[in-house]
């Protein structure tokens, strides 16, 4: 995936988040890194249509090959490399059913 004449892999994206704010900036967390971009989500999400990537959320596209815990009870995602994010129960309830269906 080419953004902003960086060529980044998608097998070393965690996950990627509207920036705080912003819905024109997304912060894409990489393995080893976070990047910014001036994209929102919304055209990010026609880049995936693979089956590990769960782009059926209003802010977030998740790596879910990475996901290696949720806590439905205190709203955490952790995924590899220590990233956590921190989601509602809605999000959450959306992303196990996704998982669990």
């Amino acid at each position: 995936m080419v953004l902003n004449n960086f060529f980044l892999p998608k097998k070393n994206i965690i996950f990627i988040q509207t920036l705080a704010g912003s819905k024109n900036y997304s912060l894409i967390h990489l393995k080893n890194h976070t990047h910014s971009v001036r994209y929102q989500i919304s055209a990010l999400k026609l880049l995936f249509d693979e089956n590990n990537f769960y782009t059926n959320l209003k802010s977030f596209i998740i790596n879910t090959d990475e996901i290696t815990s949720i806590d439905r009870k205190l709203g955490i995602i952790h995924f590899n490399y220590g990233y956590e994010l921190y989601a509602s129960k809605k999000i959450i309830n959306k992303l196990l059913n996704h998982l669990t269906g």
